[in-house]
């Protein structure tokens, strides 16, 4: 009873409670921008499109970018080196272009996949991807199980760059 009268639930009929349809949930993200984890995945992003959320997330993100840069998609992906060596990294690509990989939860950029007129993306699976470039390949797992989308993405970007 105390805990009901406190003045932040002020309002609330707590007996009709249960008939009571939820409110839609919000967050910090523009859904043109990124794609929802799912709700089992770490902090669980819904989609909202206010104007200070959407600054608010960029400016979490802002820090990774040259001047001018922006965000054209972003999601989470598990980027695999040798046989044991899965990292769980935010993978942003830019306006530029560039391809950066992030660990978000030390929030520090753990490197940049090189761009290059012969760099190449490539669909390996459903869920898993590679990133070709003259030096390196680089084997990639989206974490939504939807490699079609980083492809199409990165091939759009070369071609607006080879367009421009």
């Amino acid at each position: 009873d105390t805990l009901m009268s406190h003045p932040l639930f002020q309002g609330i009929n707590f007996e009709g409670l249960p008939e009571q349809t939820p409110p839609k949930p919000t967050s910090l993200v523009d859904k043109s921008m990124i794609r929802k984890d799912s709700p089992a995945e770490d902090e669980s992003l819904t989609l909202n499109e206010s104007d200070f959320q959407k600054q608010e997330w960029t400016s979490t993100w802002s820090r990774f970018l040259e001047p001018g840069e922006k965000v054209e998609f972003c999601g989470l992906v598990i980027k695999k080196a040798g046989l044991f060596s899965n990292k769980r990294r935010l993978l942003i690509l830019t306006s530029t272009p560039r391809l950066i990989y992030i660990d978000k939860e030390k929030m520090v950029m753990k490197g940049e996949i090189p761009w290059s007129d012969s760099l190449e993306p490539l669909q390996k699976n459903q869920k898993e991807f590679i990133v070709k470039t003259p030096n390196r390949t680089y084997y990639l797992e989206d974490i939504e199980g939807d490699s079609t989308v980083w492809v199409e993405n990165i091939l759009n970007a070369k071609q607006a760059l080879s367009n421009s």
